[in-house]
């Protein structure tokens, strides 16, 4: 029985990506992958990147290698002993630090962005330590990243290189990918047509969460948005932080994900009446996915002002305001509380000039002055105060920065309180709305 460990997770995305496969491929843990397990692989993956849109695919990938280069002859051969003589030169680990780029290990090979994305070629020298003529990777590296294209998601011309510190979704977008490219062996790096790399970080983390436990800790994303072409090779990284992937994944599991869906897709730049389109509009800026990853709030895509509708629903507001937004539990109860009540006066009193006085917020002077106003006519209805000056400003404005958070908040629930009142009153127009965005 072989007990050596080959393989380990390294952190280096492109090495990690081809572990996964080769774990994918192997039905087997990545520390259980042997030399003499990748063998029989080897002459699968050569035919399969010689065919026409995996060639045209690996030339912005692994330009001038030996799958492409027009001056080799017999490709499949040369690719082939390429790999063999990797494999054959694998080391287990045995602690030893050594100069490999990604993993330490001790014996290394000076390779180029012929066989390694995005490190240079041997004409720059200036680009690698000590002006070498290559960069140090060990074969099992080397050979990991041979595999790692399978791993891509197609940009366009550019490549999507997603990685994470949980082992849980790596091994779950490997199986996917490997599932894609199993149906369809000649159709090229996973394409599902997305050009925007934001879009497509969102798109593949909410599918990969559909297959994960409830419960992953401090789990984040990064994806590597790529060409490593001969001309103007360049990489972009966009970072999907822990706290908004606790959220994707909690909402998908407690069954909030269509009014998610309401959500997200009025972040997309389109015209007022146009109706969303997924093939027509994937490609668009979208605003929600931007703030979330820029770390701004995204609470006014939860209420449409021009319809005096709410989107979603409060478990779903509550679950972004507590994971994202870090809103403690009491603030939030506080200005539903308020908003129902605010609700329940203007309902019992028929008083449109309140409602409108919300809808007429475009500072914090106007939004306290509404306050203050249902304040004063709630007075003859009943002998409970509307709110205490300490809730106020603990809770509803805590910082004077807020109040936008606090309007939008209070009218999502006078929206979804009020729904089949508002609807009621249908010369209430868009020109009663003059809410200051944020």
């Amino acid at each position: 029985m072989n007990d050596k460990i080959y393989f380990r997770r390294t952190g280096n995305p492109f090495v990690d990506a081809g572990l996964y496969i080769l774990s994918i491929q192997l039905r087997c843990p990545i520390e259980k992958i042997t030399p003499d397990k990748i063998s029989p692989l080897i002459e699968p993956l050569t035919d399969l990147y010689l065919t026409k849109q995996w060639s045209k695919n690996i030339q912005s990938i692994f330009p001038n290698s030996k799958l492409i280069n027009p001056s080799i002859k017999d490709k499949k051969k040369n690719y082939m002993e390429f790999l063999e003589s990797l494999i054959a030169s694998i080391e287990p680990l045995n602690g030893n630090h050594g100069a490999c780029v990604a993993c330490g290990r001790k014996t290394t090979d000076k390779y180029t962005k012929s066989q390694i994305p995005m490190i240079g070629s041997k004409k720059l020298i200036n680009f690698f330590s000590y002006g070498s003529h290559g960069a140090d990777f060990c074969s099992a590296c080397t050979l990991a990243i041979q595999f790692s294209p399978l791993f891509y998601f197609n940009g366009g011309g550019r490549f999507f290189l997603l990685h994470s510190n949980s082992n849980e979704f790596m091994a779950q977008w490997a199986y996917q990918c490997n599932q894609k490219m199993q149906i369809n062996r000649a159709a090229g790096v996973y394409d599902e047509g997305y050009r925007s790399p934001i879009n497509g970080l969102f798109y593949v983390t909410q599918d990969v969460i559909k297959d994960l436990p409830n419960y992953q800790d401090k789990t984040s994303v990064q994806l590597y948005d790529f060409s490593n072409y001969n001309q103007n090779p360049n990489l972009n990284l966009y970072f999907l932080p822990d706290h908004v992937f606790s959220f994707l994944l909690k909402l998908q599991h407690k069954g909030l994900d269509k009014e998610w869906y309401e959500v997200k897709c009025r972040g997309y730049l389109i015209k007022q009446n146009e109706s969303y389109n997924n093939e027509k509009h994937k490609n668009r800026t979208n605003l929600v996915y931007k703030n979330l990853l820029e770390n701004k709030s995204i609470h006014r895509f939860f209420v449409d002002h021009r319809k005096m509708k709410a989107i979603g629903s409060w478990p779903l507001l509550e679950l972004y305001l507590l994971e994202v937004r870090k809103i403690y539990m009491e603030r939030i109860e506080a200005v539903k509380k308020l908003s129902k009540d605010i609700a329940s006066y203007i309902l019992s009193a028929n008083d449109e000039k309140a409602f409108k006085k919300f809808l007429r917020t475009k500072n914090y002077q106007t939004f306290r002055s509404a306050i203050l106003y249902v304040i004063q006519k709630r007075i003859y209805l009943t002998d409970e105060p509307l709110i205490d000056i300490d809730t106020y400003m603990s809770h509803i404005v805590p910082d004077i920065k807020m109040w936008r958070e606090s309007r939008d908040l209070i009218l999502f629930g006078l929206y979804s309180e009020l729904h089949a009142w508002i609807k009621e009153r249908e010369e209430m127009k868009e020109s009663e709305i003059e809410l200051e965005e944020a």
